[in-house]
């Protein structure tokens, strides 16, 4: 498809003259496993680095005939997997400039922590994508909304998952209480 693209592409008037390149290359991965030419890292042009790491998140966190989209935090995970040393299909600094980008969970996100309580992000924390500041709005199954303070996750109480707000306190709530 991405020569497909290329061709479309030529009747457009008014594109950079490297798109064509750019989106001919949007497949290619930096360990040379990438197709339609197994290009590796330097042969690749640096757009098309780009676009293929926001391509395969984008292609995570969508919808698909054959299964639902991935939560983002989830879809980062396997981006930042395959970035790894192990996998090295993508460039950790253009992973990392889409994890800063998107945060892995946005401001207004609930969470469950793993000391079971249940929280909402309120502010991204941009040394650690992972562990953005929450507010605990529930612990042990009783509504907390007594003033308790953002709190950054730390190494004892981390996100175990992302989940659905709860019907029974609004984020609007969570970030509005008094203390």
């Amino acid at each position: 498809h991405t020569t497909y693209s290329v061709r479309m592409l030529k009747g457009v008037e008014g594109i950079p003259k490297m798109l064509p390149l750019i989106v001919f290359q949007s497949h290619e991965f930096i360990d040379g496993s990438g197709y339609p030419r197994n290009k590796r890292e330097h042969e690749i042009h640096d757009l098309a680095k780009v676009l293929s790491v926001a391509t395969f998140y984008s292609a995570m966190i969508s919808n698909r005939p054959h299964r639902a989209g991935l939560q983002p935090y989830k879809a980062i995970g396997n981006v930042l997997q395959e970035a790894s040393a192990k996998s090295h299909k993508y460039d950790p600094s253009i992973v990392k400039a889409l994890v800063k980008a998107i945060n892995i969970f946005p401001v207004g996100s609930w969470v469950k922590l793993t000391d079971g309580s249940v929280g909402v992000v309120t502010v991204p924390n941009p040394d650690e994508f992972t562990r953005p500041y929450v507010r605990v709005v529930a612990k042990d199954g009783n509504i907390v909304l007594n003033g308790t303070p953002a709190i950054a996750t730390n190494q004892d109480v981390q996100i175990e998952k992302a989940i659905d707000a709860p019907s029974s306190v609004s984020a609007l709530q969570a970030f509005y209480v008094e203390a």
